[in-house]
């Protein structure tokens, strides 16, 4: 076999392609076909750039950033954990998961902001616009909307004008766009997710512990470790992230075509189960509510899977898979957007259901413009990229719909 291989390699020196696939389909077979051959073609470019490269990948692994990273990193971390655990000094039984729930996003993304600011090496004047955008939503979500109606909703879509705000930092790099930012998204969601897990497996074998001592630390551990915990979680995760962008990169795209078919199918029997019990959102409120996160859900995931295909052209199961996706969440939410009519019709205008609905319109317009690309992808004649551009195009929009919500409401309603 590996002599084999090793007359593939040199028969395939002025073909890339080939010499990729030959080493993807038998890594470490290639390796050791590579090593054999390579002084016989070590005076030529690919052969050279071949060897730095599997060298560089038997030496370093895993790489860590240097010295003054990991201190940031370690600060951001703790003023992360600070800011978590310093509120339960003085709000007491209810109030505790409310306030938590109204200030969730300030409690991540400001410290993601200043890491991605750091690594972006973004100039003065940017980081007082970032830092004036931050501060005046906090001042808004503090005075302008407290004991108001909106200050719920306020809540909810602040973290989208942060995720955005992110958005304007990690894009002062040159090379970023805005499909690198949602692939960036899919990686951080993977790393956090990783991470968690560990936690919570290093979180039971500890609490484990000390129970055979006797020693009951649940209330000590969830009050004082894990505050500091899971806020550092995408800081970690993201740091991870910079100093290894193959680290999730690899992974993301396999799990985000695995799991496609499989929402899918849970999408089709979570409507046919609807059908059978007699469930309905127009005079269901919470179901409403259910019905719009779980739409929500299925719109980032077509959103990851296109993102994580980065050919001229999708794989036509591929093109078949988000077709079926996105037709069936317009049929989702066409389905949430007349029971908010409905309900509108019924009870009237109110701050929630105005939002609700500017919401559903915007989702509806956005999927009828990427089913159209799809369907031009599925006809062969729509590229990959012009999908990408439809679905990046539209992020700024949001990102309005947001700001009335947040800005605009509070003075309406």
């Amino acid at each position: 076999m590996e002599t084999t291989l090793t007359q593939q390699i040199q028969a395939h020196l002025d073909q890339p392609e080939k010499i990729e696939q030959l080493y993807r389909e038998q890594p470490k077979q290639f390796t050791q076909a590579f090593d054999a051959v390579y002084p016989q073609i070590a005076e030529t470019t690919i052969a050279a750039v071949w060897r730095a490269r599997l060298q560089y990948t038997k030496e370093s692994m895993i790489a860590f950033g240097q010295k003054s990273e990991w201190i940031l990193v370690f600060v951001l971390s703790m003023l992360a954990g600070f800011a978590a655990r310093l509120p339960l000094f003085w709000l007491i039984g209810d109030q505790q998961p409310e306030w938590y729930q109204q200030h969730i996003g300030f409690l991540v993304f400001p410290f993601l902001l200043v890491y991605f600011a750091y690594k972006q090496s973004i100039p003065k004047q940017q980081w007082l616009l970032v830092g004036g955008a931050y501060l005046f939503a906090f001042v808004l979500n503090e005075w302008v909307t407290k004991n108001s109606q909106t200050q719920i909703l306020s809540s909810i879509h602040l973290p989208i004008l942060f995720w955005l705000l992110l958005a304007f930092v990690f894009r002062q790099d040159g090379r970023a766009d805005r499909m690198a930012y949602l692939r960036l998204n899919g990686n951080l969601l993977l790393l956090s997710g990783l991470i968690l897990i560990a936690g919570g497996m290093v979180t039971g074998v500890t609490m484990g512990l000390f129970e055979l001592l006797g020693i009951k630390i649940g209330d000590w551990y969830f009050q004082n470790i894990l505050p500091f915990g899971l806020p550092a979680v995408p800081i970690i995760a993201a740091y991870l992230n910079e100093n290894n962008p193959n680290l999730a990169g690899k992974i993301t795209p396999v799990l985000a075509n695995l799991f496609g078919p499989v929402v899918l199918l849970i999408l089709w029997v979570y409507l046919g189960s609807m059908v059978v019990v007699g469930k309905d959102p127009y005079n269901d409120r919470e179901f409403l509510l259910l019905f719009n996160v779980v739409l929500l859900g299925v719109m980032l995931i077509i959103f990851f899977i296109a993102a994580e295909n980065t050919t001229q052209q999708l794989q036509k199961w591929n093109a078949w898979l988000l077709t079926l996706l996105a037709t069936t969440t317009i049929l989702v939410n066409t389905i949430a957007l007349s029971a908010i009519v409905f309900r509108i019709s019924q009870w009237g205008f109110s701050a929630n259901r105005l939002a609700v609905l500017g919401a559903n319109l915007l989702l509806l317009v956005h999927l009828i413009m990427i089913c159209e690309r799809l369907y031009r992808q599925l006809r062969e004649t729509g590229s990959q990229q012009s999908l990408l551009q439809t679905i990046v195009s539209f992020l700024p929009v949001y990102a309005v719909w947001a700001a009335i919500v947040c800005f605009i409401f509070p003075f309406v309603f």
